[in-house]
Formats: structure tokens, C-alpha cells, sequence
């Protein structure tokens, strides 16, 4: 994992006297924004399935989090992916009961939110082997004291961008220089764009084309 200060040669030059504090929270929040819109940052996890149908899968990195579940691979290989109305269609008496007795016969996940899944059917016993692969997106957590180092070796003029967007959209303070905001905003979003396309087939997401909403 990468420190905060590894990305000085990228963000002290063009904001003079912020304090260590600031600079570290900006480039947190840069970094979790990159990942969020990216989905650069991916991680593999093996779990037991339970005996219930609620996943929350968890990374194994305690400065990051799932902020998105890609895909689902059970014994019998790739679980289809559903939507509530789907389900309705193929269970007219209600799907949320359905169960089965063998890891191999689970077949459908549903998405409950960032990093919690349910599975359709679930099973009536947990497994003792992890049986469920699952690809996930991450993003470092709200705490995070290190940031990923794919993020400093491949994209740290942009992390560095998002971070001096925000330091210099702060108010009351002596280093903040309103005039930079617009052009390090812009730096950012077409950054972001272009990551989008680098990262390895881009889990079939088109490039990206929103706006800075959270960067003034």
C-alpha cells in the first residue's frame, strides 16, 4: 500500500502550507471518488456460502472497502446476477423462501447495496469449504491510512488532481487559491475518463462521462 506522503511530488508544489492533515483527507477522498467511478481497484474473495440468504462480503484489506459485487462464481461456476422483478416473474408465489440442500445448485444473486448480496436460492446447511468466488470493486475505506499502490504507480498526477480540487475549494484558509479549482476539477474528470478505459476490459463499463458534482 502506498502512504499519503508518497504522493508529495504530485500535490506540495501547488498548494503551499496546507497542513498534513488536510493533504491526507484530500487525497483520501480523491482516491475513494477515482475508485468509485473507475472500479480500478478489484480484489477476489473466496467465502463459505451460510446457511441464509444475506452475502456481505468483506476485503482483506482493513484500508479498504467493497463498494461494488461484479460477479458471483458458486461450485457450478458463474451464478446469474437478478432483479427483484425478475424474480417476481420466475416465482410467482414468492422467491424468498427458496432454498436447496447442495452448494452446486445455488443459481441467482441479487445486489442488496455495495457489498451485501443475497442468493437465490440459499442454502438449508452452510458450507465447511469456501465455495462462493467473488469479484469486487473497492474503494479505500473513510478511515484509510494507506491508499492502494496501483493508484501511485499507474494514476498519481490524477489522485493528486482530485486532492488539490478540494484543498483549494476550501474556505477561510491561507493556501486555498479559488482560481486553481476549475483547472485541477478538469485535470480530475478527464483522468478519471481515461482510467475508466485503461482498467483491463473495464468489467464492460462504457467510458465514463459524469460530472465533478462532489468537486466545485
Amino acid at each position: 500500500m502506498a502512504e499519503f506522503r508518497d504522493f508529495d511530488v504530485y500535490v506540495l508544489p501547488w498548494v503551499a502550507g496546507a497542513p498534513r492533515p488536510a493533504i491526507d483527507d484530500a487525497l483520501r477522498q480523491s482516491a475513494i471518488r477515482f475508485c468509485k467511478e473507475t472500479y480500478a481497484v478489484n480484489e477476489t474473495i473466496k467465502l463459505k456460502a451460510p446457511a441464509k440468504p444475506e452475502v456481505t462480503v468483506v476485503s482483506t484489506d482493513s484500508n479498504l472497502v467493497v463498494h461494488s459485487v461484479l460477479e458471483v462464481y458458486g461450485p457450478g461456476g458463474l451464478l446469474d446476477p437478478t432483479t427483484k422483478s425478475e424474480l417476481q416473474d420466475m416465482y410467482p408465489d414468492g422467491w424468498q423462501a427458496e432454498t436447496v440442500d447442495a452448494a452446486d445448485d445455488l443459481h441467482w444473486w441479487l445486489s442488496l447495496g455495495e457489498s451485501t448480496i443475497r442468493l437465490i436460492p440459499y442454502l438449508t446447511t452452510a458450507t465447511i469449504e469456501k465455495v462462493l468466488t467473488i469479484e469486487t470493486s473497492l474503494r479505500p475505506s473513510d478511515a484509510a491510512e494507506t491508499l492502494p499502490n496501483i493508484l501511485l504507480t499507474r494514476w498519481p498526477e490524477i489522485i493528486a488532481a482530485g486532492a488539490l480540487a478540494l484543498l483549494h475549494s476550501q474556505e477561510s484558509v491561507p493556501y486555498a487559491i479559488a482560481g486553481r479549482v476549475a483547472g485541477m476539477s478538469a485535470v480530475f474528470k478527464s483522468g478519471i475518463s481515461k482510467a475508466a478505459d485503461e482498467v483491463e476490459a473495464g468489467y464492460n463499463r462504457p467510458q465514463l462521462r459524469t460530472g465533478l458534482d462532489e468537486f466545485p
